[in-house]
């Protein structure tokens, strides 16, 4: 039986762009009113403090790893580039802050458990693989109650290695004891979830929630495109 490997099933808050750093350092900024005297500046000193933290692989991984250090210094920079100095406590305020409204606002998609109770109704093998910390991670796994409803859960810190790195759907399969072609992977980033899984002989699902155009330079065509969970059971 084919296995769903899922990459996502939490929803942020809009204000989040968990995976771009830059919007992320200016929704903090803008949380805090503190800085409504002078937030232009500080909003345009935000995103060269966040780019050059994450311009390499090894530095995004920092920031996934240790989210709440990384987002603390990257809000000090912005500040101090801003002419804010010897606010560091305020910085830490910042990040702190919009960590707590991150989390509060985090909701899990309406359509994902009745999708995931239905694979697992079928038989399907199912696996949960995510980026980041464990501790950050587990905890928003069983905020859902999604930790039974998997048969793996690979978490980036535990593995030693996240998406897009092969060995993390090299490890997933084996867990599984599925070979590639017997699986899928379901996600909403195009390189982590379809064009790194299609390399290894997976097939690839793009879930694209916000109906975007295929990138053209993305370098691959998913599998299938949905724009819902819930048109899986009928896609499969």
């Amino acid at each position: 039986m084919m296995p769903l490997v899922s990459a996502k099933s939490v929803r942020y808050p809009t204000i989040s762009a968990a995976t771009n750093a830059p919007i992320t350092a200016i929704s903090i900024l803008r949380l805090f009113p503190l800085l409504d005297m002078h937030p232009p500046r500080v909003r345009q000193e935000a995103n060269p403090s966040c780019a050059s933290r994450f311009h390499h692989l090894p530095a995004i991984r920092r920031w996934r790893l240790q989210a709440a250090s990384t987002r603390r210094a990257a809000v000090r920079d912005a500040l101090t580039a801003a002419d804010f100095h010897g606010l560091e406590h305020v910085a830490d305020d910042i990040a702190d802050h919009y960590a707590a409204y991150r989390e509060a606002n985090m909701y899990l998609y309406p359509d994902a458990i009745d999708v995931i109770d239905h694979f697992r109704g079928r038989g399907i093998k199912l696996c949960l693989v995510t980026n980041g910390a464990a501790e950050v991670q587990y905890a928003k796994i069983d905020r859902f109650g999604l930790r039974h409803r998997f048969d793996h859960i690979q978490v980036e810190e535990e593995a030693g290695f996240g998406k897009p790195d092969g060995r993390a759907y090299v490890d997933t399969l084996a867990a599984l004891q599925i070979a590639p072609e017997d699986a899928m992977m379901i996600g909403d980033d195009l390189v982590w979830d379809v064009l790194a899984p299609k390399r290894l002989g997976m097939k690839g699902i793009w879930c694209n929630r916000l109906r975007a155009p295929l990138p053209p330079e993305a370098g691959v065509t998913p599998d299938l495109e949905i724009t819902t969970l819930s048109q899986l059971p009928k896609s499969i």
